[in-house]
């Protein structure tokens, strides 16, 4: 547990979400507006837009869609890869061996995008050197859970092949990555593979959770403790839940928080990857995720805390707001990788 749970603010932060909790949102709530699907998506994507403003050149952006049989009964998931400018371009002679991180972009199940993460992606190839592999994996209320987590097994078990049709393989360096709801599927990937519910020709070395939902049932005391006033309200968190699952969904048993990873980890074929933890004092997830990071820990997987005391969750999508914290973060997560 960090000794500091919480820093002050940064003042640009902490003046935006006073307007937003005492202003904006008052007034929308007073104009009638009901949240649904088309605000949540319009409230992330205009966030982000507003406040992550710059983002280094790719060497290249290839958009391709998974590679499946043709009987595949699933949704064939469209996919975006950044490469950066340190990684070889895929060749039609011969594949190119690059380290591959698969990032599933946050927004409570619910919202979020390939496009509306863009800066990002192309943040995260730039600090990595990996070929970033950004999926449009399928969101709520149309495709309830486990719709998600079924794209990402799917994702795992013909990435090889995927990657082999625009000229590239794996080098033995597999980051499976995500922030917020997609840290929930990052987490819930990795257990899977540990447990062999995935086929794959591939070892996941890595797995990066950034302030990740890891505990459907909400009963962590960080959920009340940050509940209000910080962007990702605890009411916000239960209404995302409740599009998310259907109603004879098992929350606790869907939630990676409340694996036994240790007897896990005793059956696993596999070694367990290397996981870095990013939390946010100000989050109402911050609980989960330390506790999280604790059971890894406990149960000998190789676990590494990095806590920002003085950010709400979020924060990566509000980078004018924060950017040192920003830049800290990039830079941790490129040490991780590159170690």
């Amino acid at each position: 547990m960090p000794e500091n749970l919480k820093q002050p603010m940064p003042a640009a932060m902490q003046a935006y979400l006073t307007q937003l909790h005492q202003v904006i949102i008052p007034y929308l709530l007073a104009q009638g507006v009901k949240p649904n699907a088309i605000n949540a998506r319009e409230a992330l994507a205009n966030l982000t837009t507003a406040f992550v403003t710059d983002a280094p050149n790719m060497a290249k952006i290839i958009d391709t869609v998974l590679v499946t049989p043709s009987n595949f009964r699933g949704y064939n998931v469209p996919l975006r890869l950044f490469v950066p400018n340190n990684c070889p371009l895929p060749n039609q002679q011969a594949t190119a061996d690059v380290p591959v991180m698969v990032y599933f972009h946050g927004g409570g199940g619910m919202a979020g995008s390939v496009t509306v993460y863009d800066k990002l992606y192309k943040k995260l190839a730039e600090a990595t050197g990996c070929v970033v592999v950004a999926p449009e994996y399928r969101l709520a209320p149309e495709n309830r859970y486990p719709a998600a987590i079924d794209d990402a097994h799917a994702i795992l078990t013909y990435l090889t092949a995927t990657l082999q049709q625009v000229g590239y393989t794996c080098n033995g360096k597999l980051i499976i990555a995500g922030d917020s709801a997609g840290g929930a599927i990052t987490a819930s990937l990795v257990q899977d593979w540990l447990a062999n519910r995935v086929s794959t020709d591939l070892a996941i070395t890595h797995q990066i959770l950034i302030y990740a939902s890891l505990d459907y049932t909400m009963s962590q005391p960080s959920i009340e403790e940050n509940g209000t006033g910080y962007l990702l309200e605890s009411s916000k968190i239960r209404w995302y839940f409740d599009n998310y699952f259907s109603a004879y969904d098992d929350r606790e048993l869907s939630s990676p928080f409340w694996t036994d990873m240790a007897t896990l980890l005793h059956h696993s074929p596999y070694q367990a990857p290397k996981t870095l933890h990013l939390t946010a004092g100000y989050c109402p997830l911050r609980d989960e995720d330390i506790g999280y990071h604790e059971v890894l820990q406990a149960a000998g997987a190789p676990s590494q805390l990095v806590h920002f005391a003085d950010m709400p969750h979020a924060f990566l999508n509000m980078e004018n707001l924060c950017p040192e914290q920003c830049k800290a973060l990039y830079q941790k997560i490129g040490e991780f990788c590159q170690a």
